[in-house]
């Protein structure tokens, strides 16, 4: 089963543009549940250029939680091929006057409605278009743990002499990693959009009365931690 999954999503993930704030914290928009898709559209999980670099790694790997969630839900899940995804939305962009690339916080509804167009008109087969995209939020820090899209995590920390007040004390912030998706139904109209938080993008470090952030080398390895974070997401998607 693993074999014929991977096979419908290679090819299917590239990094691209993101126009996006480091946002206040916020949980996902309320979604209700919606009749399950038979067939599923993924397009490419694109990330956010706030920090390109520290979440690119993820971009496949959360692509792949997605389809494999889908899957699991007997969803048939179809890659479109990238040069006819990005060829069908330059030409959808240039006639809305839309971004030239699919930036999620600046999509044009009508220029979805042309991609989908074109898409079927390749032949393409879906009941629901998914555009994924990887984020950066504000988590609240609270004691040990960071609350942020619909989750809590623990907080990743190193310190020498910790002082156990500096790291509890209020008003202290998380950069953290999200996954927001935005679907589609088969004609362009807008289903839901969510976002779910996947893990905390920085290490924090305490001296004493001092404090900072570091990067992680383990970041978008914690698979249970990614795979409830792609589920919130998801939610309206999984709970049919």
């Amino acid at each position: 089963m693993r074999d014929r999954f991977s096979a419908v999503l290679k090819g299917g993930w590239s990094v691209g543009l993101l126009v996006a704030v480091l946002a206040g914290c916020a949980t996902s928009p309320t979604a209700l549940p919606i009749p399950k898709p038979h067939a599923v559209l993924l397009a490419p999980t694109t990330v956010d250029t706030l920090m390109a670099s520290d979440l690119r790694s993820g971009a496949p790997i959360v692509h792949q939680m997605i389809g494999q969630l889908l899957w699991e839900q007997d969803m048939q899940v179809n890659a479109p091929p990238l040069p006819e995804f990005y060829e069908l939305w330059r030409q959808a962009a240039e006639t809305t006057g839309s971004e030239a690339a699919p930036v999620p916080l600046a999509v044009n509804d009508v220029a979805v409605r042309m991609l989908l167009d074109g898409l079927r008109a390749r032949g393409e087969n879906f009941d629901a278009l998914l555009v994924p995209y990887l984020t950066v939020r504000r988590g609240t820090v609270t004691g040990e743990s960071v609350r942020w899209d619909g989750v809590a995590r623990r907080l990743p920390f190193s310190y020498q002499n910790r002082d156990p007040f500096l790291v509890a004390q209020r008003g202290v912030s998380a950069a953290c990693t999200s996954l927001g998706v935005i679907a589609y139904g088969p004609h362009g109209e807008r289903l839901f959009e969510r976002i779910g938080g996947l893990e905390v993008a920085k290490r924090m470090w305490v001296d004493g009365h001092r404090r900072g952030w570091n990067d992680r080398d383990d970041l978008f390895q914690d698979e249970n931690a990614l795979r409830s974070g792609v589920k919130e997401a998801l939610y309206p998607l999984l709970t049919n």
